[in-house]
């Protein structure tokens, strides 16, 4: 028998933007929801619903404040919520938001963006032990995990492609069984899923 990719059916989200607005403004809103006071609650209100998986966000703002230096203590509370609720949980570790010291449109964002996502796997493999799927999942003898882009057109598919094979490459030299996937829509928005 086939094990679930996903523990439920239906998923729960909680909103993760952190972008930097024109005027300088930053929005935070697991801040602004509170989420990050209330995730032990808030999954305990999934589980109610029979919801037993939920999509969250790292905020990499936060996780790397300072160029080079990653502290991935805002994340814990989130960690340790879903531990205690046994949520399975879908990291979106850049969700329109990155650290200021970093440019979008420089080469080496691409490679930054993979070491970051590395180094958050290992952070939550220590915080979760070794037998845990890591970026998406439930407890798994073989560790496996799952790396997914989304994407909505060719523009963003070749983003994503570079971005996806970029992150499986550091993956690789960690030595983690993750299968990738990029998942997006055609022009009739049948949806499609391509394997890397």
């Amino acid at each position: 028998m086939r094990q679930r990719l996903l523990e439920s059916f239906f998923l729960g989200g909680f909103e993760c933007s952190t972008h930097l607005r024109r005027a300088g403004r930053r929005l935070d809103l697991i801040a602004a929801t509170a989420h990050d006071q209330f995730a032990l609650a808030d999954y305990e209100r999934l589980k109610t619903q029979g919801i037993r998986v939920a999509r969250e966000g790292v905020r990499w703002h936060l996780v790397e404040a300072k160029s080079g230096r990653l502290d991935f203590s805002s994340v814990l509370p989130i960690v340790q919520a879903a531990q205690a609720t046994d949520t399975q949980v879908i990291w979106d570790l850049c969700h329109f938001g990155w650290p200021e010291h970093l440019d979008i449109l420089k080469p080496e964002f691409v490679a930054r963006l993979a070491e970051y996502a590395a180094a958050f796997a290992n952070w939550l493999r220590k915080i979760q032990g070794a037998n845990r799927r890591i970026l998406g999942g439930d407890a798994h003898d073989d560790a496996e995990g799952v790396i997914a882009a989304a994407v909505e057109d060719d523009d963003e598919l070749e983003f994503s492609l570079v971005m996806v094979l970029e992150i499986a490459r550091v993956i690789a030299e960690h030595r983690f069984d993750a299968p990738l996937f990029v998942i997006g829509r055609d022009e009739e928005q049948e949806a499609w899923i391509w394997h890397v």
